[in-house]
């Protein structure tokens, strides 16, 4: 599956990365990010992860790739924060700073805000340490994945249940592991926004104008 990430302009689509406009490309960063070490090798062991193809835009956005106007977030700090909200159905069950990162998988929070977060979510439970560990995963039923969406820029971006969902916990699929995740690695009051929430938008990335935009992706 080809993704499209813009970045400085840098493009983000469900995700193609661009870098940004005023800099150079090795100026991107692409060293580890918090959901490398240990996530990301328990998540292939567990068969939850799979490798997709990525696009490189090196001169801003690519108009072809998405359908709508792009809403604009105003940074808030330089390392692609901008305030959003996270919503469970038309429950606004997170709001405050985000971190907008294409390097890392999942979305990720404090283990305090992400668990007041799935208390929205029907059926949802932590997931025990004898099957996930340490990681902070939450667990729903397969059968009625949430309604999630992020609010940017006063607009409304959905993550489809097939990547919200992470796949089932064991074979009889009755559970499924949620994209969203606990972490005593990130701020309390900011959440990491990876991949998972990347692959459903066509992301700006914006450092002349201090803000990361948001499309519908083609």
């Amino acid at each position: 599956m080809l993704r499209s990430i813009t970045i400085a302009l840098f493009t983000v689509t469900g995700a193609a990365i661009a870098a940004p406009l005023h800099n150079s490309a090795e100026q991107v960063d692409t060293g580890p990010t918090i959901s490398d070490n240990p996530i990301r090798p328990w998540m292939r062991q567990k068969g939850l992860l799979t490798d997709e193809q990525e696009a490189l835009y090196l001169t801003g956005a690519d108009t072809s790739r998405y359908t709508s106007a792009i809403a604009w977030a105003p940074l808030v700090a330089w390392n692609w924060v901008t305030k959003g909200t996270l919503n469970v159905g038309n429950v606004p069950a997170y709001s405050g700073d985000m971190i907008i990162d294409h390097r890392s998988t999942l979305i990720i929070g404090s283990h305090k805000t992400v668990k007041n977060w799935w208390a929205n979510v029907p059926g949802s439970e932590p997931c025990g340490k004898k099957m996930c560990e340490t990681f902070g995963f939450y667990t729903f039923p397969c059968s009625t994945p949430p309604t999630v969406t992020f609010t940017f820029g006063g607009h409304q971006f959905p993550i489809s249940p097939e990547d919200f969902s992470l796949g089932p916990t064991d074979d009889g699929g009755t559970k499924c592991f949620g994209a969203i995740i606990g972490s005593e690695n990130v701020p309390e009051d900011a959440w990491v926004i990876g991949e998972k929430f990347m692959k459903s938008t066509y992301t700006v990335f914006d450092r002349s104008n201090s803000r990361v935009g948001f499309a519908v992706p083609v």
